[in-house]
């Protein structure tokens, strides 16, 4: 299994009030075999965190989802490969 995304760092040119972008980057080890997708995940505070995206190939996300002005949002990471899903950034 792939290690889990690092580097989770907003972008401050894109993110706005209501629209957050962030980049990451590949773990360590990819676990023997290409990491060929990622889901994100996201939690309002209540620490209950929500699938925003599966199948995401490129190393940076951007909601499609509008965000709430002055809420505070915490965001996961999962990298997947053949073998199976690491665990969240």
């Amino acid at each position: 299994m792939p290690d889990a995304p690092v580097s989770l760092t907003n972008d401050p040119a894109t993110t706005t009030d209501t629209v957050i972008r962030f980049t990451y980057s590949e773990g360590a080890s990819n676990g023997g075999t290409t990491v060929t997708s990622y889901t994100i995940f996201y939690d309002q505070g209540s620490n209950t965190f929500v699938k925003l995206a599966s199948g995401v190939t490129d190393l940076f996300y951007q909601t499609t989802i509008s965000l709430t002005a002055g809420t505070t949002y915490v965001f996961k990471v999962r990298a997947i490969n053949s073998v199976g899903s690491s665990v969240d950034s």
